[in-house]
């Protein structure tokens, strides 16, 4: 079973955000930074030094920002609000045996 950290919303920890168990990710000790400041602010904290990894290497392919993304943080520190003009191309993707290939 995995669990979602609270502050930096990492959805692979492998225990609870609880009990002095520390999240891999942002580094959260919980039971004591949790004790002195929100959710929130440890957020804002881990966003404002770059949102590195915490513990040893990150998992390939990583990312904080989609990671904030996807749990609808809105306190990140760009916009997210995106606006394109122009024109789209759209292609499909076909799968094949060994690997995807793009079909015109």
């Amino acid at each position: 079973m995995n669990f979602t950290c609270p502050v930096c919303y990492y959805a692979l920890l492998s225990e609870p955000a609880a009990h002095y168990n520390i999240c891999d990710c942002c580094g959260t000790e919980f039971g004591l930074d949790d004790e002195r400041f929100t959710f929130e602010e440890l957020r804002l904290a881990w966003i404002a030094n770059g949102a590195r990894w915490f513990f040893q290497t990150p998992p390939i392919g990583w990312n904080p920002w989609t990671q904030l993304l996807l749990a609808n943080v809105s306190s990140l520190p760009y916009s997210t609000d995106f606006s394109f003009s122009g024109t789209v191309r759209t292609e499909v993707l076909e799968v094949t045996e060994d690997a995807y290939a793009l079909a015109a």
